[in-house]
């Protein structure tokens, strides 16, 4: 039986080696986000984390497909800006520290499109986001699952994460229709560290 990695390197070695396009979220997205760096969690091929690199920011991107991040790679190349990549599952609970080779400190930003995150990432993500950094997420909503079949076991819920981690706020989110795709969009931003008197 295919593996998930097997799965998805698969699916980018049979796909046309043409430059990736940033979902428009992130474009009309980025500057709410934190200067430094950004992780891009199951970045696939670099739409995202190519567009944020470009923007300026040290963008650090993660997915469980080495063809993925080896197209990345060239990419980055033949546009003259510098990624770091890991190869991870984020869907095991060891993910954390292989990021942590890469990046061992907290993150500024992150953003994570057409990947659910389980409750435990979520949780993770959180702990490793900075204060009063952002988490950008975009994905499939329920309507996906009930126009299209798509499964909805990764499609979001109305509110799915508002209110999960009590240190993530929620300051956008908007229920969007394009070329018949149904998605949530979020922005999320961690609270500032309270001084103590």
């Amino acid at each position: 039986m295919e593996s998930e990695q097997q799965k998805w390197d698969r699916r980018y070695r049979d796909k046309a080696l043409l430059l990736p396009t940033p979902q428009r979220f992130i474009e009309q997205s980025a500057a709410q986000l934190m200067p430094g760096t950004v992780l891009d969690l199951a970045s696939g091929d670099g739409a995202n984390s190519l567009y944020l690199a470009r923007k300026g920011f040290d963008v650090i991107a993660a997915d469980i497909s080495s063809e993925a991040l080896e197209r990345l790679n060239y990419f980055a190349v033949m546009l003259g800006v510098e990624i770091r990549t890991v190869q991870l599952d984020v869907d095991q609970p060891d993910w954390v520290e292989m990021l942590n080779e890469v990046e061992p400190g907290v993150i500024n930003n992150m953003v994570m499109t057409w990947f659910k995150p389980w409750l435990p990432l979520w949780h993770q993500m959180a702990e490793r986001l900075a204060p009063e950094g952002n988490i950008l997420l975009s994905t499939y909503n329920i309507q996906q699952h009930h126009k299209h079949g798509f499964n909805a076991d990764y499609c979001l819920r109305p509110a799915e994460y508002t209110g999960v981690v009590p240190s993530l706020s929620t300051r956008y989110s908007a229920s969007v229709v394009i070329d018949d795709s149904y998605t949530d969009e979020y922005i999320f931003q961690k609270q500032a560290v309270q001084q103590q008197l």
